[in-house]
């Protein structure tokens, strides 16, 4: 490849990442964002971010970039928390869950005991009619 074959094809991915970014803007829902402020902003304790697979690393980058600006916040596998890993999840917490498809086995079965315990649930979804954003409290479309 040239240097102006490189160019040239950066100038292209750029470009598709500037449209994917202006499609995001397009799908934000005002209240749902505002709800999802307004639960992190209120959150007593830390932000519990949670996944699997490639959201898994995702959110564990999210944890840690907002424990490096002062917020308390860990990451916790959903099948961690499945087994004896919830105990460190409370009411004064916010739980934030990544994925997909919103369907991952692991993650629906954690939501009861979550809506037990009372703890909000801001879900960053690729699916908006997914089991995961019907039940979620505030619902981020990630699709």
């Amino acid at each position: 490849m040239t240097t102006k074959t490189n160019l040239s094809a950066l100038r292209n991915f750029l470009c598709i990442e500037s449209q994917a970014i202006a499609q995001t803007a397009a799908r934000l829902d005002q209240d749902q964002i505002e709800r999802a402020i307004t639960l992190l902003a209120d959150c007593k304790g830390k932000v519990v971010l949670l996944g699997v697979g490639k959201s898994g690393i995702i959110a564990q980058k999210v944890a840690a970039t907002l424990t490096s600006t002062g917020t308390p916040a860990l990451f916790l596998h959903p099948s961690d928390a499945l087994h004896g890993g919830l105990g460190i999840v409370n009411a004064d917490d916010v739980v934030m869950v990544l994925s997909n498809s919103g369907e991952t086995d692991e993650v629906i079965a954690m939501l009861p005991y979550l809506k037990h315990r009372q703890v909000p649930i801001i879900a960053l979804v690729g699916d908006l009619n997914s089991t995961l954003a019907r039940r979620a409290d505030a619902v981020l479309d990630a699709s």
